[in-house]
């Protein structure tokens, strides 16, 4: 997501783009939020450090949990430099998300639709976790 060539070429976007439609859903509302596929968390660590929402970030891949950790870690502003108690990560699978039902008002997804045959399926296991009046 960070080469401005490779998504030009391929997604049509900017890394920018992803940023700025992430602060966007980061900032629409005070609730919590879940991020899935998050990968390395290439275009949010910043955001969800500086939000201060309660949130949870979601991927499959173990290792890419661990470097948005790293990342995420590298961006606060503290001593420690650690993942802030409000940023949990989960390894999990999308079509079978461990939290209870309507459990977020936010959900933020960059560039994951592609990594799935089933969109329907996707899109109901999400809109099964977001509390009513929440945003996809």
């Amino acid at each position: 997501m960070r080469s401005r060539t490779y998504n030009r070429l391929v997604w049509s976007t900017a890394p920018a783009d992803y940023a700025q439609f992430a602060a966007a859903a980061i900032a629409s509302a005070d609730g919590p939020l879940l991020e899935v596929a998050v990968g390395s968390a290439a275009a949010t660590a910043e955001l969800h450090v500086h939000s201060r929402r309660p949130t949870v970030l979601v991927d499959l891949s173990r290792a890419m949990l661990e470097r948005a950790a790293r990342r995420i870690a590298a961006v606060c502003d503290d001593d420690e430099h650690e993942v802030p108690a409000h940023i949990r990560l989960v390894r999990a699978d999308l079509l079978e998300l461990p939290f209870p039902p309507y459990g977020f008002t936010t959900i933020l997804g960059l560039g994951l639709t592609h990594l799935f045959d089933d969109l329907p399926a996707l899109v109901s296991a999400l809109r099964g976790q977001l509390a009513p009046g929440g945003q996809l």
